[in-house]
């Protein structure tokens, strides 16, 4: 629903008024303190969707409205695309808007913007890719989402918030919303504050270890993309975390538990807790 109308559509409960999030801009890193970041906002977080970008220093800006696509028609692109996509997709939705969705979930560059009404998937994504780059997590509370009449693509006037149907996997294990916008290319900035986006930005170096932390809460690509795509992804990233075998050197077991202010009682250390701590450090390169 367009955030400038109210006619039709779902409203969300409107926070009370007070204090922004004090996550804006700052950086966390740990889970535990996303989740105070979130607990922060008004109500809790609830009502918010929630994007995150591996790279804190990108614009929200679809697909559309990014290099080499700027400038171009991307409603005839999607157009054409539409007419093609029915050789293999014969039950495509005849709402544009719905169609709109399937093309973004596979890969067309659209004027919609992929949010999430679930902070740790968000999470994920801002953590996933560009390791040595900061991320973020947006988060952003929409007057109301879309459940009702909506306005053809070409004569949208305002940025719109739509809740398609779940019909694609992917759209259902990430729980999607989608912003769309009627110029892709300008930065949806709707400004700070109670309707506005809240941005925490993720460190670098905590990106690893929330990978890991989300992984054991059961959010990775296995989850998330409920595919033989996916579930190959997500095996692939857990055989690179196999058992160090630095676990079967004493030696190193000593200076690990000294490190940690053990005093070198190294077998109060659970091998899973060591591998942990050897699984990230290894994946950050030592530092």
């Amino acid at each position: 629903m367009s955030d400038d109308e109210f006619s039709s559509g779902k409203r969300l409960r409107r926070p009370r008024r007070g204090r922004a999030s004090k996550g804006d801009g700052i950086g966390v890193s740990s889970l535990q303190e996303l989740i105070t970041r979130i607990h922060d906002l008004p109500m809790k977080g609830q009502g918010w969707i929630y994007r995150g970008q591996p790279d804190c220093s990108h614009a929200l800006v679809p697909k559309a409205g990014r290099p080499p696509f700027i400038g171009k028609d991307d409603l005839s692109l999607f157009s054409e695309w539409r007419r093609k996509a029915v050789a293999y997709l014969p039950a495509l939705s005849s709402d544009e808007w719905e169609a709109l969705a399937i093309a973004q979930h596979h890969g067309l560059a659209t004027r919609l913007l992929d949010w999430t009404f679930k902070y740790s998937v968000a999470t994920y994504f801002a953590v996933q890719s560009r390791s040595s780059t900061d991320g973020a997590l947006y988060c952003y509370y929409p007057r109301c989402v879309d459940t009702g009449p909506r306005p053809a693509l070409k004569d949208l006037a305002s940025v719109w918030t739509y809740c398609p149907p779940m019909k694609a996997s992917r759209i259902v294990s990430q729980e999607g919303v989608f912003t769309c916008h009627p110029n892709p290319a300008e930065p949806f900035d709707p400004g700070r504050g109670e309707f506005g986006v809240v941005r925490v930005v993720i460190p670098a170096k905590a990106k690893v270890r929330l990978l890991v932390d989300l992984d054991s809460l059961g959010i990775n690509e296995a989850s998330l993309f409920p595919d033989l795509d996916g579930l190959s992804r997500h095996m692939n990233w857990k055989a690179s975390l196999e058992r160090p075998s630095e676990l079967s050197d004493p030696e190193f077991r000593s200076r690990l538990a000294a490190h940690l202010l053990l005093e070198g009682e190294e077998s109060a250390l659970r091998d899973d807790k060591i591998g942990r701590i050897v699984d990230i450090n290894r994946q950050m390169g030592g530092q």
